[in-house]
């Protein structure tokens, strides 16, 4: 897992990727990065055959300030996903740097 600073995690935004937020339903509703897949972290262990075409892509993960989103990548390291980055702040870091 990789830790990324909002502009970091932006440029990672390319190509073939998967974009998870792993806040609940409503906060995903309240605002999200364009292009995110809502899997709260409370599911993503029962959801990981959803995601399983990404094991070998990058997969991109965040949430409100970046806890939750830290579980959630270890979770999918442990499962054996490969390249796995974690935004920094999380979705409030995002918005801060007007992105």
């Amino acid at each position: 897992m990789i830790d990324l600073r909002p502009n970091d995690f932006k440029n990672e935004m390319i190509g073939d990727f998967l974009l998870i937020d792993v806040r609940t339903n409503d906060e995903h509703k309240e605002g999200h990065i364009i292009g995110s897949v809502l899997i709260p972290v409370d599911q993503l262990e029962k959801r990981l055959c959803e995601i399983n075409d990404f094991r070998e892509k990058k997969v991109l993960v965040y949430c409100r300030s970046g806890a939750r989103s830290n579980m959630a990548a270890g979770i999918l390291k442990q499962n054996k996903f490969k390249k796995v980055f974690n935004l920094i702040g999380g979705f409030i870091g995002w918005q801060s740097f007007g992105m």
